[in-house]
């Protein structure tokens, strides 16, 4: 396959090369870092390892072109690493696909991938143009997912409840987690749901600063949470979540 050749896709030899030494070859003989297939797909959105991806950059390849569906690089990475390259390069965690608004958080497959995203300053709540979020699509995709991809999703939407995504945020539409049925999510949406109101409740209890504190066993709905018997305020609010 000539450098600068596509195939019955479109495809250059630089978009399927997974070897940084062969891309640097190809890339001396005339292939081009910025061709695009017939999905508007560049090089950089295909590049498999952070090696290619590097040659790609080191050559001029621009992160910040979109595809014929509007998606830049960040939400074609391939994995985690790609895509902390890519942040480092000035792409924004928050990008968003043309027409539909979707983030990269939203597609995300990966817990390590949500990590990077996250703490490159993706939004965890949101929304799409349909006003859903990225933990409203999580829960949906574990209710469809296939059994031996179920402990990745509820890894991810743990991970999301712990950095403080709203189980309470409707689309546009009138739904959202609180309208979810089904097994998967009594077993795995449910109990995240119910840890992340403990925990919030909990944080209410500290900003209060008081001197004197009881422990109340408050158990409803497998929930047992700790308040501050001094307050009654405090407690008919936190019983409110319960």
């Amino acid at each position: 396959m000539k450098p600068t050749s596509g195939d019955g896709t479109g495809d250059h030899p630089l978009h399927v090369v997974k070897d940084p030494v062969v891309a640097v070859m190809f890339i001396a003989g005339g292939g081009d870092v910025n061709a695009k297939n017939e999905m508007g797909l560049k090089p950089l959105h295909m590049a498999s390892n952070v090696g290619v991806a590097s040659v790609l950059f080191a050559n001029g390849a621009c992160p910040f072109s979109r595809t014929n569906t509007g998606r830049s690089s960040i939400h074609w990475a391939r994995n985690d690493s790609i895509a902390r390259v890519l942040l480092a390069r000035g792409v924004d965690a928050n990008d968003r696909i043309d027409g539909i608004g979707d983030t990269p958080l939203m597609h995300a497959l990966t817990l390590e991938m949500c990590k990077v995203l996250i703490e490159g300053g993706a939004m965890v709540d949101a929304v799409d143009s349909q006003g859903r979020t990225a933990l409203l699509k999580m829960c949906e995709s574990l209710g469809k997912a296939h059994k031996r991809d179920k402990d990745r999703y509820a890894r991810i939407i743990e991970y999301l409840a712990r950095e403080g995504a709203s189980f309470e945020i409707m689309d546009t539409g009138g739904h959202g987690v609180q309208g979810l049925s089904g097994e998967q999510f009594e077993a795995v949406v449910l109990p995240i749901w119910k840890r992340t109101m403990v925990g919030n409740m909990q944080k209410v209890i500290e900003k209060q600063g008081l001197s004197h504190s009881a422990k109340v066993a408050c158990r409803k709905n497998n929930i047992i949470c700790m308040t501050m018997a001094m307050d009654g305020d405090v407690c008919d609010g936190i019983m409110a979540y319960v």
